[in-house]
């Protein structure tokens, strides 16, 4: 796939598009920072006929918790869901890895962190969770936190 739009802002650490038309996109924060998360992950491709909402935040930061790609990122609810989270600085111990709508629903039991703090994978428990979209947040000691914006479908 190539990425034919790069998309670059220098007003604010957060851009929102909407109504982004049928191509490839990817954004590029301004220099010295990196991009935080994204929602949904980069790079997207939008099918002809539809249209999509990209959400971006990026930091200047470089010890900053960064989310680049959740691995898969539809479940059904159940127990003994295995999955990978890849980014930047993810560390353990006392991380917290949860899934928000109004209230944040805690998962991290059972996940490890590898690849030099750049994966973190498991098998977590969703058993409980009623169908829908999550945001998942991440925390890590230092207080840092990352959130994926409609991160996590429930089926």
């Amino acid at each position: 796939m190539s990425i034919k739009n790069q998309i670059s802002f220098v007003v604010s650490p957060s851009v929102q598009l909407n109504n982004l038309e049928f191509d490839s996109y990817y954004h590029h924060p301004p220099n010295g920072n990196w991009i935080k998360t994204c929602s949904p992950t980069l790079p997207i491709a939008i099918s002809p006929s539809t249209t999509a909402t990209l959400t971006c935040e990026w930091t200047a930061d470089s010890s900053d918790v960064r989310i680049s790609d959740i691995n898969p990122n539809q479940f059904t609810p159940s127990a003994g869901v295995s999955i990978e989270i890849t980014g930047a600085n993810l560390t353990i111990p006392a991380f917290s890895l949860q899934l928000g709508v109004n209230a944040e629903i805690p998962f991290s039991s059972g996940l490890t962190v590898g690849q030099g703090n750049t994966l973190v994978s498991g098998t977590v428990n969703f058993s409980a969770l009623s169908p829908g979209t999550y945001d998942l947040i991440y925390r890590d000691a230092s207080g840092h936190t990352a959130r994926q914006i409609e991160a996590i479908t429930i089926r």
